[in-house]
């Protein structure tokens, strides 16, 4: 009898083990996701960023050529 009791507690820890264990694998892959997301809207802001200095340092260097041709 005292046996039974003891894998009965047993088997149900064991399930309320495996159903925190589903419910951490689902976060890990939200999380995951919300990684993956993030990085790709991160790399298009680096590189529209990228482009607006490059863009500027050439504006600037067009107005220094200018300076210097009127100098």
């Amino acid at each position: 009898m005292a046996q039974a009791v003891e894998l009965a507690f047993q088997k149900d820890r064991m399930l309320k083990e495996h159903a925190l264990a589903a419910q951490l694998g689902e976060k890990v892959e939200e999380l995951n996701d919300r990684l993956a997301r993030t990085t790709v809207d991160s790399d298009d802001i680096l590189t529209h960023k990228q482009r607006e200095i490059k863009l500027k340092l050439e504006a600037v260097r067009r107005l220094e050529t200018q300076v210097a041709e009127v100098g």
